[in-house]
């Protein structure tokens, strides 16, 4: 006889969600098995069968997707199914980039700070007025998580006591050019890399989210700069 603890069935994300919204965050790097399943869940009515159930429910469910990706261009590269961005384009929000709302910046970067220095459980972290108006300008390619990112390790590595200056960030952290200037060879420094690495608990994927780079381009960093160093032999690919 089964334990009383094996026989328990816990509700899943789309169950928990019933008469609510389901947030699916970077929907456009979903696999297509996943997006076959998504497909379904956004038939009316939906009906899933949850893990070790005997039978089938009926959800109501908002499902809200993010991406920064071109679902057109990854349809045509058939990364995306055709049919579940007919779903999605009915009612599509294009959220302009960040550095197109140049006057949430700096409230948004005193916000992520107060929330960094309160969560490292240190004195709030503050930035001088030259370095304000250079975030300002800087473009943030890589949007509200760059920033996001930027001030995290502001407050990891800077002291409270004086305001942080321009001069004491990594060089090219939030350039006024690009940050991530795709034209480049690597703008991304392996000091950099292993920098957002540590910040986030060795955790290269979300390392990667916040610097708002591929998984795959974090590790092409990271090779590079133990080439360099003459740690590693890199092929070319």
């Amino acid at each position: 006889m089964l334990s009383p603890a094996l026989t328990v069935i816990r509700r899943g994300l789309v169950e928990a969600a019933r008469n609510g919204s389901l947030l699916l965050d970077e929907i456009g790097c979903a696999p297509l098995a996943l997006q076959l399943l998504l497909l379904q869940l956004t038939q009316r009515p939906a009906v899933i069968r949850p893990l070790r159930a005997t039978r089938s429910i009926t959800v109501d469910v908002r499902i809200i997707g993010a991406t920064n990706e071109d679902l057109g261009v990854a349809v045509s590269e058939g990364r995306f199914r055709r049919d579940l961005l007919d779903r999605f384009s009915w009612s599509v929000i294009h959220v302009p980039p960040l550095r197109d709302r140049r006057d949430e910046i700096l409230t948004l970067a005193d916000e992520f700070l107060a929330i960094e220095s309160a969560e490292l459980g240190v004195p709030l972290v503050r930035i001088a007025p030259s370095l304000r108006e250079h975030f300002r300008k800087a473009r943030w390619d890589g949007n509200i998580r760059h920033l996001r990112y930027v001030c995290h390790r502001i407050v990891l590595f800077h002291s409270h006591s004086q305001p942080v200056t321009l001069d004491q960030l990594p060089q090219g952290i939030c350039d006024v050019s690009s940050y991530f200037d795709r034209g480049s060879a690597s703008p991304l420094t392996y000091d950099m890399a292993r920098a957002a690495i540590e910040a986030h608990g060795g955790n290269r994927t979300r390392a990667a989210e916040a610097l708002g780079l591929s998984l795959r381009h974090l590790h092409r960093v990271l090779r590079k700069g133990l080439a360099d160093a003459g740690h590693l032999k890199v092929h070319p690919v």
